[in-house]
């Protein structure tokens, strides 16, 4: 049972690593050529997917209970979109970012 998940948790993890990859190439490659329209593009959609996730993650998780650098990370991203407003077309998506955003603001546990 170790070994299938150990075997599990290398697969799940390089196959982050490995999408990562994929993503950072296709932003460096964009900048280099100057098309900065689409790296923009791609780094916000990419910034929607990684703030989905961790909402995903976090759903459930009362606030006291989410790990400070999580909170500092989302802290950083929401100060980035202040400055740099972008709404995804998927209106459930934007919502869902809007949403988890407020727990910044939310002083209460949840």
């Amino acid at each position: 049972m170790r070994i299938f998940y150990n075997s599990f948790m290398l697969r799940f993890a390089s196959s982050g690593e490995t999408s990562k990859i994929v993503n950072d190439v296709t932003a460096l490659t964009w900048i280099r050529k100057n098309d900065v329209t689409n790296a923009v593009e791609f780094l916000e959609n990419d910034l929607d997917s990684s703030l989905m996730y961790f909402s995903i993650l976090v759903n459930d998780v009362p606030k006291s209970k989410i790990d400070p650098q999580d909170l500092k990370s989302l802290r950083m991203a929401k100060s980035y979109r202040d400055k740099f407003p972008y709404t995804n077309e998927d209106v459930e998506i934007s919502q869902t970012i809007s949403k988890r955003f407020l727990l910044l603001d939310v002083k209460t546990n949840k």
